[in-house]
């Protein structure tokens, strides 16, 4: 074997070319050849190696070793032969065309990467070429000094390293010696003049000697800057070697970078040599962090960081604390194990043992019958404290089902008769603006004061106190309960139950919802809830702002016609394909979001790179169609939770088209652990329904057919693209005014609203009943359902030298008006008056004016007693409190007519508003959001 050495230190290019030269094949004493005859490839398989290493091939091979078939199938029958190359029709490639296109040539990319969707081999890192099949380099270009190959640089002259980003350095004194340079030229041959014969002229080598050594001065090495240049040798800093201390000393990094000795972590990594995950923050508080970043409980707690108590109050000395399974089916963990008689999440609950003995077994003040955990048994399952209405979806299954039903029709069976809700008069539901109210009643149980485990409490009696006519409905033994009302409106729920003392609930209802209300706990005496201490105040911290995604598209025209490979869409995670129907120009598309089981995801961004090193827990709740989905989170850096919902109610009926879910993230700070003292963010965000479209071919549908859902206002094209009627943007129309100018002094102005004369309508208010109130000039108006137009309230001219401003409370409806000018909040009392210059009464203000920012000007007392300033804007609150803006005041007069300022709250109340604000003007209050995430302006 021979080698080839080059003295240079880049590569060059070396072309080679091999003779075959024929020898005479050496033979025994015999006469046989010691050496094996062999053929190309074994003549693979399709033939006879002949001795004189020719193959023989089988009939239909052909070639020097078999490898072509008689008939070959030219570029696999997927492309045409052209210049010597296969051109792949449109769906495969490869140099025989046997590959479709979205495939990869080398399937497992040669094990370093995997096959992307676009048929692209994604190598991972350390690793490139189209098949993955060579290391890359630590610098794709060698920084333009050099040569990669299979992961190495090979720099070119004067520059070295292991990316060729270092510059060589000559010695300070280079001495140059003589040399002898030697030229060897070759033997020619001189043509001959006619006259002479041809002669060869052989020339010696010529040697040449250089000039004497000389000294040229240079700039001593750096020594790359990690040490000193002393006696032609570079001493190194610690940390540094080699003979330029150009390697640097380093422990193994796992999971880092060495910057002088010394491992730097990527993030969520930690140690000396970067191999131990960071744990949650909190982690060490229960627990011990392993190394794979896990956090190992301590006993009784569980959760990512151990901060969700398992075993409460050491399970109360009524049970033990135990590892399994957790209720709920959120895998392994701490609980409590009860006794026999003690319930509850910390075994504080007492049972009552014999139901007929007249006795309080369980001590906690109800006998017999009237303790709920008797209501399961037989002596008291027919009792009147016992009694109890059917489930909805028992009553659901003895109905037909109806298809492409509105939101009426599919909860009506509430109020039917032998339903869950009795005495109900059908006539007083409007149809559009129905709702249903579900929650969940408890109660303590008998549990001592510490204990936070409540029960179901059956039996109850739940009712619009407002609408008498609308029925009642009773707790379950679970203690659920279902009532239907009129929504847009507060209601007032009341709760009744013997021995237990009567509660009232006021409840914000939109129109057309399935609404869940928080646990409603019921008490035989009045109990203080703990409020939030001083340092635990949302108002000392700065919250996170999380982002919250819902994974559906708003409009999408579908897979393209010419799309052949799978399409992953992103915004619903789901997969569509195309396929042409042979024979014509039609298309058979498949969308994997049709399934019945396939999923609605909502993605949600709870914090940043940047945690507050203070936060134990983030708590997730989302409610939506009647269900409650809540999860307790470890806090960490860039923290995302993928929620994902069935499209399903509570009734387990299919929602179509795009559904309201109320999102409300909490966070739990150290030593913050009260109910009152968790941090909420509340958000409303729409998720992707069912599709209403049945399909008999499954998922498949052609692309031409589309289907339009008329209920729910979705277009769903056969194409698999869906368009949101009902989301989309909103026309604007008239509503009401002829185009003409009243008289000052209207007479006749009622009547049809489309003929009906208006003056400078200024101010708008949206009534319970669906009417809407007009601010026009020196009257206000009313416009019923019925579309007449009346006038509720007549002004005097000076009234009308300010704007004013209108405000329906939404728990009984009255309208309210603020006065600058009186420096008063007036009521309307009746929506069909006599005399509409006399139809208000005052709602706050005595009609003086507050003389100074600093004076309370009535805080703390009636509002009728109050001083105001200067009254605009108007909103009221889910629970029918009246923000007023009162020039540089923000003041709430709240449902039992008492007023204040929020700028003079402490720390149990709102937060703060500074006073040093510009006069406001207008308000609106978001019932979704939070009482006090409000919208000002001038």
């Amino acid at each position: 074997m021979d080698t080839a050495y080059s003295t240079n230190h880049s590569v060059e290019p070396i072309n080679f070319l091999a003779y075959s030269i024929a020898t005479p094949a050496s033979s025994s004493a015999d006469g046989t050849n010691p050496l094996a005859v062999r053929c190309d490839a074994d003549c693979n398989g399709h033939g006879e190696c002949l001795s004189s290493g020719r193959c023989k091939c089988a009939p239909g091979f052909m070639g020097e070793a078999c490898e072509e078939s008689v008939c070959p199938v030219v570029c696999s029958g997927n492309g045409v032969f052209s210049g010597g190359a296969c051109v792949c029709r449109t769906g495969f490639k490869g140099k025989e065309c046997d590959v479709h296109a979205h495939w990869c040539e080398i399937p497992d990319c040669s094990g370093h990467g995997r096959c992307g969707d676009e048929g692209v081999c994604q190598c991972e890192k350390g690793w490139t070429g189209e098949g993955c099949e060579l290391r890359a380099c630590s610098h794709p270009t060698c920084s333009d000094h050099g040569v990669c190959v299979n992961g190495q640089c090979y720099c070119a002259d004067g520059w070295r390293g292991k990316e060729c980003a270092e510059q060589v350095m000559e010695p300070t004194v280079a001495t140059v010696p003589a040399t002898v340079v030697a030229a060897l030229v070759p033997m020619v041959e001189v043509l001959p003049s006619p006259s002479e014969k041809p002669r060869q002229i052989s020339r010696e080598l010529e040697r040449q000697k250089l000039p004497k050594p000389s000294k040229m001065i240079l700039q001593p090495p750096k020594c790359n800057d990690h040490g000193k240049y002393v006696v032609d040798t570079c001493r190194c800093d610690r940390g540094w070697e080699g003979k330029d201390c150009e390697k640097e000393v380093c422990p193994p990094c796992e999971h880092g970078l060495c910057r002088g000795g010394l491992c730097i972590c990527e993030a969520g990594w930690v140690g000396n040599l970067c191999d131990h995950a960071d744990c949650a923050i909190g982690c060490l508080d229960h627990g011990k962090c392993m190394k794979n970043g896990t956090c190992l409980c301590d006993k009784g707690w569980n959760g990512g960081n151990c901060h969700i108590e398992g075993c409460p109050l050491s399970c109360s000395g009524h049970g033990e604390c135990r590892w399994g399974l957790l209720p709920g089916g959120d895998g392994d963990g701490w609980r409590c194990d009860c006794q026999p008689s003690f319930i509850g999440d910390d075994c504080a609950v007492p049972v009552e043992t014999d139901c007929q003995d007249g006795l309080d077994n369980d001590n906690d003040g109800l006998i017999d019958c009237d303790d709920p955990e008797c209501c399961s048994s037989t002596e008291c399952s027919r009792e009147a404290v016992c009694a109890a209405v059917p489930t909805p979806v028992d009553v659901l299954l003895r109905l037909p089902a109806v298809q492409n039903a509105n939101f009426f029709q599919r909860v009506s069976f509430i109020i039917r008769n032998d339903s869950v809700q009795s005495y109900s008069d059908k006539s007083q539901f409007n149809e559009s603006m129905i709702s249903v109210i579900r929650g969940r009643v408890v109660w303590n149980g008998g549990a001592n004061g510490d204990s936070k485990s409540t029960v179901a409490l059956p039996g109850v009696r739940v009712s619009d106190a407002a609408n008498p006519l609308y029925g009642f409905t009773l707790t379950r033994l679970d203690g659920e309960f279902d009532l239907l009302v009129n929504g847009g409106r507060t209601v007032n729920l009341q709760f009744l139950r013997s021995p237990f003392q009567r509660l009232k609930r006021s409840v914000y209802v939109p129109p057309n919802e399935i609404v869940v209300v928080e646990p409603i706990k019921m008490a035989r005496e009045r109990q203080r809830e703990l409020s939030a201490r001083p340092e635990c105040s949302v108002a000392n911290r700065v919250l996170p702002v999380p982002i919250l995604r819902p994974e559906w598209a708003v409009s999408t025209d579908g897979i393209p016609s010419s799309s052949i490979a799978p399409t992953l869409l992103v915004d619903t995670r789901s997969i569509v394909q195309s396929l042409p129907l042979p024979g014509s120009s039609l298309r058979l598309v498949y969308d994997s979001s049709r399934v019945t089981a396939s999923q609605s995801t909502l993605v949600l961004g709870l914090l940043p790179n940047n945690v507050d090193p203070d936060l134990r827990l983030v708590h997730v709740i989302v409610k939506i169609s009647g269900r409650t989905f809540e999860k307790s989170l470890a806090p960490r850096e860039n923290l995302t939770y993928v929620w994902s919902w069935d499209k399903l109610n509570v009734y387990r009926q299919s929602d179509h088209g795009m559904i309201p879910a109320d999102v409300k993230i909490g966070y739990e700070y150290r030593g913050c652990g009260r109910p009152s003292e968790v941090s909420w963010i509340s958000r409303r965000v729409f998720m992707e329904g069912a599709r209403a479209r049945r399909l008999e071919g499954g998922a498949w549908s052609v692309d031409i057919h589309h289907h339009l859902d008329v209920v729910n206002g979705v277009l769903e094209m056969g194409n698999g693209g869906r368009r949101f009627i009902a989301n989309s943007v909103p026309m604007v129309e008239l509503f009401a005014g002829s185009g003409k100018r009243r008289q000052l002094e209207c007479q006749n102005c009622n009547g049809p609203v489309a003929e009906a004369d208006l003056f400078r309508p200024s101010a708008l208010a949206h009534g319970l009943d669906g009417c809407v109130f007009i601010g026009d000039h020196n009257h206000v108006r009313r416009v019923g359902p019925d579309g007449q137009i009346t006038t509720v309230l007549s002004l005097s001219l000076p009234d009308t030298s300010y704007p004013y401003y209108l405000a329906v409370s939404p728990v009984d409806g009255f309208l309210v008006i603020s006065l600058p000018l009186h420096k008063q909040i007036w009521r309307v009392v009746s929506h069909f008056p006599l005399d509409p210059t006399a139809n208000h009464e005052v709602l706050a203000g005595d009609g003086t004016a507050c003389p100074a920012a600093a004076d309370s000007c009535g805080d703390g007392g009636p509002a009728t007693d109050a001083q105001l300033f200067f009254p605009k804007g108007l909103s009221f609150d889910a629970q029918g409190n009246l923000y007023v803006t009162d020039g540089r005041r923000l003041r709430v007069i709240d449902i039992h007519g008492s007023i204040r300022s929020l700028g003079d709250t402490s720390f149990d109340r709102a937060p703060s508003c500074d006073r040093a604000v510009f006069p406001l003007a207008r308000l609106q209050v978001n019932n979704f959001i939070h009482n006090y995430n409000m919208r000002v302006g001038r």
